[in-house]
């Protein structure tokens, strides 16, 4: 499982000794990038975590 995440208190998974995050973006980019990497063919599930800002500002309008 790839899990993509954008900015914000969740983005502190991606340090030890969490470290469940692999990739980090701005906000918003979580969603587009687990989206890119499943029409890229990687085998491995996708997920993207979003907050609820995040959600708001970025997530929802697209």
């Amino acid at each position: 499982m790839v899990v993509n995440s954008d900015i914000g208190c969740y983005a502190l998974a991606v340090l030890p000794p969490i470290a469940t995050t692999d990739t980090l973006g701005c906000m918003g980019a979580s969603i587009g990038v687990a989206h890119g990497i499943n029409k890229a063919g990687v085998e491995e599930r996708a997920v993207a975590t979003i907050g609820d800002s995040t959600l708001w500002h970025a997530g929802m309008p697209g």
